[in-house]
């Protein structure tokens, strides 16, 4: 069994690799040639645990991870956990790994897939709401996809956002980040904007002159009563986009406005259905949102797997 740390994910991690490893998610969802049982959610007190099964190309892969959000406040990451990947024919364990670090990295290929087959040629200023592990990984995934002009960063946290354009420039050398205080001027300024945040409430102005022609890629709100978009964004939308059908009830994004008469449920799309060819993008506003699926972190744990054996990293054990 090869065990990967932290350290050993990213290490094996080749991020156009990782944007392909999701696109054959999406594949594998549209060809039905998968198990996926919806994931299981478990609430204690402050904490959150969800486990995601799923079954495909030979393989068995269960994440167990853990979602608190006052960890924050104790200086310790948000989510924790970790990926049990199993051959199929005989139940074979094949590597135990970092949920964490593996979680964060198929999230911003996520929205990297998202911004590939939603943005146009000149969307190349990218705006973030949310200056943390999401939306970091989020802005470097993209930056495989298209070359991106400048990089706008609203934060409410100003140590958070130095460290937050640090981080970025180690992993994209040469990138411009600009850290800005108005959200106003990031919409002005940007074509695509992504939310990674855990707040409660729209993080975006509710100005439908602001937001209009511009593709917004949801990380953050996961919880039918949360979510990140403001409420006037819908007249502007004929469809939202989804990677998985339960957005629909684990999204206030997504639930809110089919609640409301907004939108119905059948102008809720699968990016697979554009991907594929089955879905024409008409809406010049357009937005995506992605609760994650179990699919995901299946493609993306046995890519980092074949990596980290091919480049010897990690540490066998026998249990």
């Amino acid at each position: 069994m090869l065990v990967l740390n932290s350290g050993d994910i990213y290490d094996a991690c080749h991020p156009p690799d990782i944007i392909r490893a999701i696109e054959e998610a999406y594949a594998l969802q549209s060809s039905k040639e998968f198990v996926m049982p919806d994931r299981l959610h478990l609430k204690v007190q402050d904490g959150i645990q969800l486990v995601m099964p799923s079954a495909a190309q030979e393989i068995f892969c269960t994440k167990v991870v853990t979602v608190n959000q006052k960890n924050t406040s104790r200086n310790l990451p948000i989510i924790n956990g970790s990926v049990q990947l199993v051959k199929q024919n005989d139940g074979q364990l094949l590597s135990i790994m970092n949920g964490s670090a593996l979680t964060a990295i198929r999230t911003g290929a996520v929205g990297a897939v998202a911004f590939k087959f939603l943005a146009g040629e000149n969307f190349s200023t990218v705006g973030l709401v949310g200056a943390g592990v999401q939306g970091l990984h989020a802005l470097w995934f993209i930056s495989y996809v298209q070359q991106i002009d400048q990089f706008y960063v609203f934060n409410y946290h100003t140590a958070q956002s130095e460290k937050f354009k640090k981080d970025l420039e180690d992993k994209i050398p040469g990138v411009k980040i600009r850290l800005i205080d108005d959200k106003e001027e990031l919409l002005r300024k940007c074509k695509v904007v992504v939310t990674a945040t855990t707040s409660p409430a729209p993080v975006l102005p509710e100005n439908p002159e602001w937001l209009k022609g511009k593709l917004y890629i949801c990380l953050g709100s996961f919880k039918p009563v949360t979510g990140e978009l403001p409420r006037t964004i819908y007249q502007l939308v004929k469809y939202i986009y989804v990677d998985v059908d339960y957005a629909r009830n684990e999204s206030g994004d997504v639930s809110w406005p089919i609640q409301q008469k907004l939108l119905d449920d059948e102008d809720v799309i699968q990016l697979s259905q554009l991907i594929i060819g089955k879905h024409n993008v008409q809406d010049k506003t357009r937005i995506f949102k992605s609760v994650g699926m179990a699919l995901f972190d299946l493609t993306v744990s046995r890519a980092i797997y074949h990596a980290a054996v091919k480049k010897k990293i990690g540490a066998n054990v026998l249990l």
